[in-house]
Order: structure tokens, then C-alpha cells, then sequence
């Protein structure tokens, strides 16, 4: 028997000792040392009304571990199965509960408590995790719906648009913010809104006889295209407005072959080809933006018509004869141009698809490199084409609020080469060697903008694709992508601007363009969840971000005044001031937009009855007096640049309306008096203005006879004299060419019978 007696193993030979039960209660009943019932919740939780009653993973870990098992025993002599004695047996009534619990339930007990645990942790773990990505859900729902947009009349603006942030805003207390009637003002006053929309309405009335006054009329078309062009020194001047500014931002021509087709119709007019025409023209009227002649009214009429010129151009038929290199450099300046002068720049994405398909069909999105039967220069040319189309493209998205329907792996064109255009020409047979992106070329600032492409494809996607969730971290992500290529391009451009010995270099204007098309991006991305970071300072970054941004759009760069004329006036304006004065398109809409941020930033400690955050992290809660005297400042400034907008030429006045209702609306709460009263008067104050300098303007356009008159029209212009004003803007054309390009300047016979009209209207 004595072999069979196990061998104590004495303290010295034995590892610290286990705890071999595990901990079966709550965490909160073992700290208070009270009997847990093991539930779910347990009842002395219940009882204590604790928030928590949580089952510790360890305590599972161990009791799976350390389950009862038959005992383990070192015996001295033969290996046989030790028989259990009286006194090796312990009672029943002697063992603990717990020890009988796990001897009976095993294993399955074990896995059914590990299981309940795990659920209480992926339930707790998964609120945590998704508590802001709810909350931003939540946002994104309460801001556009099921939609995801807006619906203006019979338009769909996608989150992107800036009209979501008019939407997004509160309301401008006395007046409705309502995109489904774009003609009406909703007031809660109604007499007031019946005289406001009164004057609105006769406002819209002179700002379509403008609109109609400068659009091409029935017999322009038979009029030889010489007389439409300018003097020689006049076109000289606005060739160079438009190679100064927008052909470095756009790079379209190869301005020494642009030179030279520009000299040879100097030279012999007649042997012009048609798309070379139509190409000095686009370039000419984009020119004229920067024009700051005294006849100024009449050159911007001028480079209107020379739009619809284009536009009739590329609408007639045999489009295969215009699927080459040139037809597509001119279809890129009439985007612009119809940005410039607000020509359907609302619906330009339209426009810019086709030409993006056009492109493709051209086989732009494959690299030149793959075919042979292009020139050193003309495999650049496509380059800088493809590049150009993409931001046009992509910056249309944002215009019209909707996705830019191109992705980065539907191409595969190289970027254009950091070369000037000097270095390259038809005879050049070796490609020369690019410069190192710290040199500066006239194709720095297209391949930057290149360079960050992917990422403002995310952004663009992410704010007008309804189908794609908008998450916080992903908005983060490209937020870092985008800050990052931001901040290295703009200290390049500036060192180099400021760099006295370099031969090329960015103009204020370059720098100051580049800016807004990178800070747009930035103001659509952190949008969504800028406005709720008062409620939940998981978005302060954002919020800081989004007005920061907004702030530094209305920023002008300094320069010097751009010489326009042979002998410029004192009062002769930089080309960026000149630009915001006349263009509309994507800038006038920026403004508009960052203006109404940095309203919401200074009403909402006037107007919020959440409660502040600690100014030591919301400095917006509490402006200071010289930041709130700031913001009104440019809110001032704004509203008087929309008045000079007006009379430069602009014929919409709910930019004025806006500006004027925004500053009554902060003067009437800082000084304690009645809101409604002083928005209302500014607003009829505002329409008031407005309308007499739509009524000088209007007195100042010739009438249709005139027109006429001058340009020794045989048409009868009474059809339209008798019609609706509205109707020209929904102009077409039927005809029956018996040419491709010579029915455009051949000089139609325009008689009053319906069988020898061409046009219907």
C-alpha cells in the first residue's frame, strides 16, 4: 500500500498556487463582496440600480481553464489507478456550490456564459465605435433626406451644390428658405412679402430685356463674320488678357502655334480656317473679362455673341469633321467662357460631359504613347487636353452639385511634361527632358492641380454621390490627402513668386485662382459636419476647418494694377479684383457661399439656446469685438461688390437681397431691436436699389431696331418684338446646310415669309 500512497510535493517544489474557481459574479458584486445570482442583470444590481452589471471575460477564461479534471498524481512504484478511499472522499453537504455547479455542467455552462459575455462586449464595443458615425448619419439625414439633395423646380442639386448650405443655415428669421420656388420670397409677414416680391418681380422683368438685348438676334447670322471681329490693337489686347491668365491656369493652346494661326488671319483673312476663326474668338471673349476699355458694355456684348457663335458652331451637323485636337481646344474655351459670362453656367456640367465623352472617343484617356502616328508635340498637347478636360470636369461637379462620373482607373494618361512651350514645337523629334517639380514651367500649376486630382475625385463623389455613406474618418483621411499637396504646392508657388531671379513665375492671380479651386473642396467636404460641432466637439476640427476656409476665399492677394490700356487710368484694376468684379460661374458662387458661413459663425451666439462649450475650446461661442467687426466688414465689402456686379453687368439681385438682409439681421441683434422690422426694410431697401440700376442700364441698350438699323438687318425683327422675352432663352436652330462650316458666315437671305426662314425660335 505504501507504493501506492501519491507523493506530497512540498512548497518548495510547486508553483505559486491558482486560484482554481473562477470568478462566476459580476464585477460589482464582487467589489461590494455581496452573493451574485449570476443573472443578466443580476438582482443586486437591479436592486442598486447600477448602469452596469458586467461579467468579467477573465473570470470565464479562467473557469474554461481550470475546470474540474480528474487529479493529476506522481506515484511512487507501478502506474496504477489510485482507489478511492472513505477517506479521500468528501460529502456532498461538503462541497462548495460552485464546485458541484461545474462538475455537473461542464463544459457547456463554460461556453454558454462565454458567449453571453461576448455579446454584452460587441454591444457595448460597437456603440462606442459607431456613436459619432451615427450621429453624422443623423446629421446627414436631417440635412437632405432621403434625397440627398435638394430639388429646385425641375432641378437636382446633389449635398455638394452651395445651395445646400443656404438650406443647412437657419433661417433668415422673417424669410423661408424654399429651393422648389426660386421666384418667391416666403415671408411670415404677407403684406411684406407681396411688396418685396412685387419689386422682385420687376426686377426680374429688366434683368430678362437685358439678357435678351445682348443675345445674337435673328439676322447676326447673315452678317459677314468680319464685321463682329475688333481693331487689330483691341484684339491684340484682349489675346493677352486671356494668355496672362487663364492659360496657365487652363493649359489648352501651344501658344507659339496659337501665334502664329492668330498672325496668318492678320494676314490673310479669307484663307482662315473656320475652327481657327471660332478659336480667337473664345480666346478673345474670355479676354475681355479683364478688359477696362470706356466701351466695356459693348465688348462684353460683344464676346456674348461670339458664345452663341461657338455654340451654334459646334450644334451643326457632321459632327465627325469636328472630332479633332482643334475642335476640342475650342470646346474647352467655351466652358470657360460660359462660366465667365454665365451663359447656362449652372448646367455647364452638362456640357462638360459630352466634351469628357467626346474625349474618350478621341481616345484622350489613353496615353499617346501607346500610338505612333502623333508628333512629339501634338502627344503633349493631348496630355494637357486630357488634364484640362478632368478639371473642368470636376470642378462642373461642384458647380451643379453632382458626381464628376470618372474615376482614375477609366484612364491611363500621363501627366503633362514640366516644360515650357518654347521647348517644343511641330519639329521637335526627341521628347525634351522634363524639369524637376522645383523648377516652375508654365505647366506647373496644371500638373499640381493633376497632382491632387484622385483625392478631389473622392471628395466630389463622397458629398454629391447619394449612395455613398459619409463617415467621419473618411472625411478626415481625404482632409489630411488633400491639406497635404495643398500646403507643399502653395509654399512652392509663393517662394517662387517671390523668387526676384526666376524667369517664369506664378502671378498673384495664378496663386489666388489654384487656392480657390483646392479650398472649395475643403468647404464641401467638411460641410456636413462643420454645423454640429457646437452640439458635439468630436467635430470641432471640422468646424474649424470649414470657417477658417471660408475666411481665407474672401482674402485678395496683393498686386499691382494690370495695364489694360495704352495709357492705364490710376484707377486700373489687378486682374483677380478685375476677375471677381466680372466673372461669374464657380467664384461668384464661392463667395455667396463662404459669405453665408461666416453670417451662421457670428449669429449663432446671438441666436443659440444650446449650452457653450468652455471658451478655452469654442472661441466662437464668445467673438471677440474685433473678429465681429471683421466679419461685418467683409460682409459690407461683399454687399458693395454685388451692387458694382450690377452695374458692370450682372442682372441678378438676390446676391444684394442676401448681403443686405444678413447685415440688418446682425446690426438689429446686437442692438436688441426687432429683427423681422429691420430685414424687411433692408430687403425692400436693397430691391429698391437695385432696381434703379437695372432701369439705367436698361435705358442705355439700343433698341432692337436699332440693332437692326446698325447692322443693315433685312429681317423683319416684329415676331419678336411681339413674343415673350423669356422665349429667346430657349433658342435652336433648323436649316438645311449645304456645307459643313459655310452656313455659319455665308450671309443667309432672311426673308419675312415662313418658307425662306431658317431660324425658329
Amino acid at each position: 500500500m505504501e507504493g501506492l500512497i501519491p507523493e506530497v510535493i512540498g512548497p518548495s517544489t510547486v508553483t505559486p498556487r491558482v486560484r482554481r474557481r473562477p470568478a462566476l459574479s459580476c464585477a460589482n458584486c464582487r467589489r461590494r463582496k455581496v452573493r451574485c445570482d449570476r443573472k443578466e442583470p443580476c438582482d443586486q444590481c437591479r436592486k442598486s440600480r447600477s448602469a452596469t452589471c458586467i461579467y468579467t471575460p477573465e473570470g470565464l477564461s479562467s473557469l474554461i481553464d481550470h475546470a474540474p479534471k480528474p487529479a493529476t498524481l506522481r506515484t511512487i512504484g507501478p502506474s496504477t489507478t489510485p482507489e478511492t478511499t472513505p477517506d479521500d472522499t468528501t460529502s456532498n453537504s461538503e462541497r462548495s456550490f460552485s464546485d458541484t455547479h461545474f462538475t455537473r455542467s461542464g463544459h457547456h455552462l463554460d461556453h454558454d456564459l462565454a458567449q453571453r459575455v461576448e455579446r454584452i462586449e460587441d454591444m457595448l464595443s460597437s456603440a462606442k465605435i459607431n456613436r459619432q458615425e451615427a450621429d453624422v448619419r443623423q446629421t446627414r439625414n436631417h440635412l437632405v433626406g432621403g434625397l440627398n439633395g435638394n430639388m429646385s423646380k425641375n432641378r437636382y442639386y446633389g449635398h455638394g451644390h452651395w445651395l445646400s448650405g443656404i438650406v443647412q443655415a437657419p433661417s433668415f428669421m422673417c424669410f423661408e428658405v424654399d429651393l422648389s420656388d426660386d421666384d418667391v420670397m416666403k415671408m411670415k409677414n404677407k403684406e411684406a412679402g407681396e411688396a418685396i416680391n412685387s419689386v422682385l418681380s420687376s426686377c426680374k422683368t429688366m434683368a430678362r430685356a437685358i439678357k435678351a438685348a445682348q443675345q445674337p438676334q435673328f439676322t447676326i447670322w447673315g452678317v459677314s463674320f468680319q464685321h463682329s471681329m475688333p481693331e487689330r490693337s483691341v484684339a491684340d489686347q484682349l489675346v493677352g488678357h486671356y494668355l496672362r491668365t487663364h492659360e496657365s491656369t487652363y493649359r489648352i493652346l501651344h501658344i507659339p502655334s496659337f501665334h502664329r494661326e492668330y498672325a496668318q488671319y492678320w494676314g490673310n483673312p479669307q484663307a482662315t480656317s473656320t475652327v481657327s476663326l471660332i478659336k480667337i474668338l473664345m480666346v478673345m471673349a474670355i479676354g475681355t473679362c479683364f478688359y477696362q476699355g470706356s466701351d466695356f458694355d459693348a465688348r462684353r456684348t460683344q464676346a456674348i455673341q461670339w458664345i452663341y457663335t461657338a455654340q451654334f458652331w459646334l450644334a451643326s451637323p457632321n459632327e465627325k469633321s469636328r472630332l479633332r485636337t482643334a475642335a476640342i481646344q475650342v470646346e474647352c474655351l467655351l466652358l470657360i467662357a460660359r462660366s465667365i459670362y454665365n451663359i447656362g453656367a449652372d448646367i455647364v456640367w452638362n456640357h462638360t460631359g459630352a466634351v469628357l465623352r467626346t474625349a474618350i472617343s478621341m481616345g484622350f484617356h489613353r496615353d499617346p504613347k501607346h500610338s505612333r502616328r502623333y508628333s512629339i508635340l501634338h502627344k503633349e498637347i493631348k496630355r494637357r487636353l486630357w488634364a484640362t478636360i478632368l478639371e473642368l470636369n470636376i470642378q462642373a461637379s461642384l458647380d451643379s452639385g453632382m458626381a464628376p462620373m470618372i474615376s482614375t482607373d477609366d484612364f491611363d494618361t500621363e501627366p503633362p511634361s514640366n516644360i515650357n512651350d518654347d521647348e517644343i514645337d511641330e519639329s521637335t523629334q526627341t521628347h525634351p527632358s522634363s524639369h524637376p517639380p522645383s523648377v516652375y514651367t508654365q505647366s506647373s500649376l496644371q500638373i499640381a492641380l493633376l497632382g491632387s486630382l484622385a483625392t478631389r475625385l473622392d471628395i466630389a463623389n463622397l458629398a454629391n454621390n447619394p449612395q455613398i455613406e459619409k463617415l467621419y474618418e473618411q472625411a478626415l483621411a481625404l482632409d489630411k490627402e488633400l491639406l497635404r499637396d495643398y500646403k507643399g504646392n502653395h509654399s512652392f508657388f509663393t517662394r517662387i513668386a517671390q523668387d526676384g531671379g526666376a524667369l517664369c513665375k506664378p502671378t498673384p492671380f495664378h496663386c489666388k485662382i489654384f487656392n480657390l479651386k483646392i479650398q472649395r473642396f475643403l468647404l464641401i467636404l467638411h460641410r456636413p459636419f462643420a454645423s454640429h460641432a457646437r452640439s458635439n466637439s468630436h467635430f470641432y476640427y471640422s468646424h474649424k476647418i470649414h470657417l477658417d476656409t471660408a475666411i481665407a476665399i474672401h482674402s485678395i492677394p496683393s498686386q499691382k494694377p494690370t495695364p489694360t490700356l495704352p495709357t492705364p487710368s490710376l484707377e486700373a484694376e489687378d486682374d483677380y479684383t478685375r476677375f471677381r468684379l466680372i466673372s461669374n460661374g464657380f467664384l461668384k458662387e464661392l463667395l455667396i457661399h463662404s459669405s453665408v458661413i461666416i453670417y451662421q459663425e457670428m449669429i449663432s451666439p446671438l441666436e443659440d439656446t444650446l449650452p457653450s462649450f468652455s471658451s478655452s475650446l469654442f472661441s466662437i461661442n464668445t467673438p471677440s469685438i474685433s473678429a465681429r467687426a471683421s466679419s461685418i466688414r467683409l460682409l459690407q465689402n461683399m454687399l458693395e461688390l454685388a451692387a458694382a456686379r450690377i452695374e458692370a453687368g450682372e442682372t441678378a439681385v438676390k446676391s444684394h437681397l442676401l448681403y443686405s438682409i444678413a447685415l440688418a439681421h446682425l446690426q438689429a441683434l446686437e442692438e436688441g431691436a426687432l429683427c423681422d422690422d429691420a430685414m424687411i426694410k433692408a430687403a425692400m431697401d436693397s430691391l429698391a436699389h437695385c432696381q434703379e440700376i437695372l432701369k439705367q442700364r436698361l435705358a442705355k441698350i439700343p433698341t432692337i431696331e436699332e440693332q437692326f438699323s446698325d447692322l443693315g438687318a433685312q429681317g423683319d425683327a416684329s415676331g419678336f418684338m411681339d413674343g415673350e422675352i423669356d422665349a429667346i432663352q430657349d433658342w435652336g436652330m433648323e436649316f438645311e446646310p449645304e456645307e459643313t462650316d459655310s452656313w455659319l458666315f455665308s450671309g443667309w437671305g432672311m426673308g419675312s415669309s415662313k418658307e425662306s426662314s431658317h431660324v425658329v425660335w
